[in-house]
């Protein structure tokens, strides 16, 4: 929702609320560090996150969202 810019309002709210709920409640630390990386994107791509809610998505967010082995990656780029 946040890329394509249909997020609704509260759901950055919704996504800052479970970073701070999440961490501490899983058997290891994966949740803690999922919520670690959401909480990070959240602050660093704070403008980019407001620019697609005022004006829909941007041309990198339209392209495949396929990534790439590194083998893969290297053969495409040759």
């Amino acid at each position: 929702q946040l890329a394509s810019g249909t997020a609704a309002g509260q759901t950055e709210a919704a996504l800052e609320r479970w970073t701070r709920e999440v961490p501490g409640r899983g058997a290891c630390q994966y949740p803690d560090g999922a919520a670690r990386f959401v909480s990070s994107a959240l602050r660093a791509f704070a403008e980019e996150f407001r620019d697609h809610a005022r004006h829909g998505p941007c041309d990198r967010c339209r392209r495949s969202r396929v990534l790439l082995a590194p083998s893969l990656a290297a053969t495409a780029a040759a």
